[in-house]
């Protein structure tokens, strides 16, 4: 489904469709829909900036893994500013999870808790050093900085490689001695079979 809205295509895939109607069969509806909200308001903070920085947006694509953002004039800006685009999901999740914590302390509402608590966990996930995630992609201005596309691309290929198995470690112990947690083996393998992809690719 693709919808215009003020110049801009904003598409929805059958994959994203699938994932959404699968997570509201195995999940709870509000915990889906608390992840769906803080989901888009991470993708709003990339816009936000982009948008102070008079970024063009020519379309939005939401899909299975992940929402793609296609710009018109990426090159023309600097890379302290696509630091500041990349790092813009996180910085809108933080600032969101404080008020709900807040709501919780003083109201001891559970729904403001667990918002709270999704919130946060998408924050610290795109802290996750990795090409594909939001941190990787501002230490990637940051180093570009100093280095070059050759050496920045090769020290992120060591260290999401470093991160990748150091993810896998813990996935592992965490099913042999908790529980297994499907969720947490299914992102795993997904950042897992990504990360060898783009060392190879």
């Amino acid at each position: 489904m693709t919808v215009n809205i003020r110049g801009t295509e904003v598409r929805l895939s059958f994959s994203f469709a699938f994932v959404l109607t699968l997570m509201m069969a195995l999940c709870q509806e509000s915990i889906v829909i608390m992840c769906v909200c803080a989901s888009v308001m991470h993708e709003l903070g990339h816009l936000l900036f982009m948008k102070l920085f008079a970024e063009r947006i020519i379309s939005i694509d939401f899909g299975a893994f992940g929402v793609r953002i296609e710009r018109r004039s990426k090159a023309n800006l600097s890379y302290k500013k696509e630091c500041i685009i990349a790092l813009g999901g996180i910085i809108v999740n933080l600032v969101l999870a404080f008020p709900a914590i807040m709501y919780y302390y003083f109201m001891k509402s559970q729904t403001a808790l667990m918002f709270s608590l999704i919130t946060l966990f998408i924050a610290l996930f795109n802290c996750i050093p990795l090409n594909i995630l939001d941190m990787g992609r501002a230490l990637r201005c940051l180093l570009m900085l100093k280095y070059d596309e050759a050496r920045t691309d090769k020290k992120l290929r060591v260290l999401s490689l470093i991160c990748v198995n150091a993810l896998a470690a813990v996935c592992v112990l965490y099913s042999a001695f908790i529980c297994v947690n499907p969720s947490l083996i299914a992102v795993t393998l997904y950042l897992y079979v990504i990360t060898l992809f783009e060392k190879w690719s």
